[in-house]
């Protein structure tokens, strides 16, 4: 079974959470309908970013093809912007490095084209 994909990160939901690890989740459909749930589950779906080597149209794109390759790569940019988000919770951006910058701006750019309605 393919693990659980994040349309956002666990690494920044977990700012959110309450000291249970848990957050309160509003549905889009119904914003009056909230429940909480815990970082590790909330805004997820089991193998949402497997591409199995199946639906790949050429062969040779089919040798040594990683189905997780996607949330590999995800998680590489995740945690590249990770310390740049800590370093804005814990003094803002002043001390931001061109460096600094460019991780955020690739952070959010991505985070722009995840999730469902992006998909469909």
């Amino acid at each position: 079974m393919s693990p659980r994909h994040h349309t956002v990160p666990q690494m920044y939901l977990r700012n959110f959470a309450d000291s249970s690890g848990r957050i309160l989740l509003r549905e889009r459909q119904q914003p009056d309908r909230t429940h909480l749930a815990n970082v590790r589950k909330a805004v997820s779906e089991v193998g949402f970013y497997r591409i199995e080597k199946g639906e790949l149209a050429r062969d040779e794109d089919r040798a040594g093809f990683d189905p997780e390759s996607i949330e590999s790569a995800l998680s590489g940019i995740e945690g590249a912007a990770a310390p740049v988000l800590q370093k804005i919770i814990a003094s803002g951006v002043t001390d931001l490095t061109d460096k600094d910058w460019y991780r955020l701006y690739q952070f959010v750019s991505l985070q722009t084209t995840r999730g469902n309605r992006w998909r469909n």
